[in-house]
This record gives structure tokens, sequence and C-alpha cells, in this order.
């Protein structure tokens, strides 16, 4: 009995991620992806980190401002510079979305460095306790 119910688990899991990475819950970005347009560079990046925090944290909350106070709230271990860096991201697409004024990133090498770097990190993260799976280790 017990073999086949983990057999079921497991093709259950599996199901769940699968329909999530459908559903647009599971992305992965490089380097190499980014888009040389900033506007596109900006919203895709916000929208993966938004997706991250969403499918993997189970968050709620519009932005990437509001889900990375979720995170804090939640998860009081997370590393400072990660929200820190989260807030940065929300500020700059804010922005470049609703300032007639803003139209280029001022320092774009910051801002993929700072993306990656919270996508990184994120993944890294052990969702049922917001801690770092190597420092679990």
């Amino acid at each position: 009995f017990f073999r086949g119910s983990f057999v079921w688990l497991c093709l259950l899991c599996w199901s769940i991620r699968f329909v999530k990475f459908r559903m647009g819950c599971c992305h992965s970005s490089k380097a190499d992806d980014l888009s040389s347009n900033d506007f596109e560079l900006v919203v895709r990046s916000a929208k993966t980190l938004e997706s991250l925090i969403r499918c993997r944290f189970g968050a709620s909350g519009n932005g990437l401002h509001e889900l990375a106070n979720w995170l804090q709230g939640h998860y009081p271990g997370l590393p400072p510079n990660l929200l820190r860096q989260l807030h940065y991201l929300g500020t700059i697409r804010n922005k470049l979305v609703h300032e007639a004024a803003f139209n280029t990133l001022e320092d774009r090498g910051r801002f993929v460095a700072s993306f990656l770097s919270c996508q990184k990190t994120l993944q890294g993260l052990d969702p049922r306790g917001g801690r770092n799976y190597a420092a679990a280790a």
C-alpha cells in the first residue's frame, strides 16, 4: 500500500509542477535571454519575479513592493539585501511605466544584476521556512 501511495504522490507532485509551468508560474531567465529594450526588460523581469514569489511562496499582493512586504512579514529571516533589491526593481518598474520623463534605465547593469540576484536567491530559499537550502544543510 505505501509503495503505491508514494508513486501516486510523485505523479501528483510532477503534475502540479507541469501545470504551474504551463500556466507561466515557473520562469527561468538567463542574462543571455534578457531583452535589449528597456521597457521589455523591466516589465518581463518584474513579471518573472512576481510569478516566482506568488507560485513558490504562495504570496499575495500586487507588484513587487507588496510582494516584498508580504515575504518580509511571512519570512522574517530573509536577507535584507533581497528585500532592498526587490523594492529597487519595483521602483524602477513603476517609474518606467508611470512617469512620462522616465524612458530608459539609468544603470542597466545594476538593474540586470539585481534581477538575477533576486531570482537566484528566491529560487534557493525554502518556501516552507524562508531559510536558504545551503544554510540549512
